[in-house]
């Protein structure tokens, strides 16, 4: 159910143009207009061209993307001219057309071109227009609609989440599909703060002080995939966030066996250098929204570092170190932080948070661990109440940056 590492790769790629790829709003070799439709080359921009033009040059690019695309009935011309065009709008023009644009889609250009355009939407956190795009192939392809449904929970649409696990219940029961959902229906409880279903949810799963024992009932190696891997990580520390949260000594179910303690002492063992353990470690505790999307994101096992541009992808989606809140809406609130960049060496996280502050942004530089439980150094800007304004501002500057949850 899960896809390729070759697919991982493609995403990874796609999006790596898109935000790392210097002077990204000016035409590139991306260019629609080589696929055969015609078009006339847009204005070249660079970060001197003043705000309001690129507003204006971007709003006019989108709009002769909306001319072009609606005129096409071939459905491989389309994907690839909808891809040509995302490449070489701004990411959230991108993430616009996607959604309009898939649902014309069909076969595994749908599919290709849902998975780019959701995680996209994902990692600028529009969240309500992520689900939608992985809904568009919930059907063909189930694991997109467990992304949905974690998207629409993480923008705290429980109603939405319920409906697609709904129509994800005519699956095939694989076992490592089920146990994704039962993960999704006890953070669905979470959300609804019925932990004593969310506990029994988890407890049934078989993810206790068990652990080795569940991988060889399932007839699991002793050394599980990294999908079974995965699944099991976030099971125990859910369990964990129960525990901690909740007197589970006084649920009618039982409970021996999954006490604080007991919990904090197999993610230790099991996964000496996890998030999750450096979390337990440093008594940080994750709202469920921020914690949601970090199951959705495919690159932390790729092992990939940027700098001032895009930071770790899926970092903001439960940023390791820092307790986070989920944004209500695309708007943002006057609490939204922007993470700039990502580095494996302070002095350079340093230089960037100085070179902004120089700018008028309130910065600052918090130290986090990468998935090998390494020192990692995030760059943070406190955001205006409309967190798209300082965006835009980071964007007139040369820096990308992605809201965190």
């Amino acid at each position: 159910m899960t896809r390729s590492s070759p697919g991982l790769v493609r995403i990874w790629a796609f999006l790596a143009v898109l935000f790392l790829t210097p002077g990204l709003d000016a035409q590139t070799a991306a260019d629609p207009s080589s696929n055969g439709t015609s078009g006339k080359a847009s204005p070249k921009l660079s970060s001197s061209t003043p705000y309001t033009a690129r507003v204006a040059v971007n709003e006019a690019k989108l709009a002769e993307a909306r001319t072009t695309l609606s005129t096409i009935k071939n459905n491989d011309l389309l994907a690839t001219t909808l891809e040509g065009y995302a490449v070489s709008l701004p990411a959230h023009d991108a993430v616009t057309l996607f959604r309009e644009y898939i649902p014309r889609l069909v076969d595994n250009k749908k599919i290709d071109l849902a998975s780019l355009g959701g995680t996209l939407a994902l990692m600028l956190g529009r969240y309500d227009d992520g689900a939608y795009i992985f809904r568009q192939i919930a059907q063909e392809n189930p694991e997109s609609g467990l992304k949905a449904a974690r998207a629409y929970l993480a923008a705290g649409d429980i109603e939405e989440a319920k409906v697609v696990l709904e129509l994800l219940q005519e699956q095939p029961a694989e076992p490592l599909f089920q146990e994704n959902k039962n993960l999704l229906l006890a953070w669905l409880y979470i959300f609804e703060g019925n932990g004593e279903s969310a506990f029994v949810i988890l407890r049934d799963m078989g993810f206790s002080t068990q652990g080795l024992d569940k991988n060889k009932a399932l007839g699991r190696s002793p050394s599980p995939l990294p999908e079974e891997d995965s699944v099991e990580k976030e099971a125990l520390f859910m369990l964990w966030i129960l525990a901690s949260t909740y007197d589970i000594g006084t649920f009618s179910n039982p409970s021996t066996g999954y006490e604080v303690s007991a919990l904090e002492a197999l993610l230790k063992s099991r996964y000496p250098q996890s998030v999750e353990t450096a979390m337990i470690q440093r008594g940080i505790m994750p709202t469920p929204g921020a914690w949601l999307l970090s199951g959705v994101f495919p690159f932390r096992e790729l092992g990939i570092e940027s700098s001032a541009s895009l930071s770790q992808p899926g970092a903001g989606a439960g940023t390791p170190g820092q307790a986070v809140s989920t944004p209500k809406g695309s708007s943002g609130e006057s609490s939204s932080k922007l993470q700039v960049g990502w580095f494996s060496k302070k002095d350079n996280a340093n230089n960037l948070g100085a070179s902004l502050r120089k700018s008028g942004f309130t910065v600052s530089v918090e130290e986090q661990r990468a998935q090998d439980g390494q020192a990692r150094w995030a760059v943070i800007v406190n955001a205006e109440k409309d967190w798209t304004t300082t965006q835009a501002k980071l964007k007139d500057l040369g820096y990308e940056s992605y809201l965190l949850p």
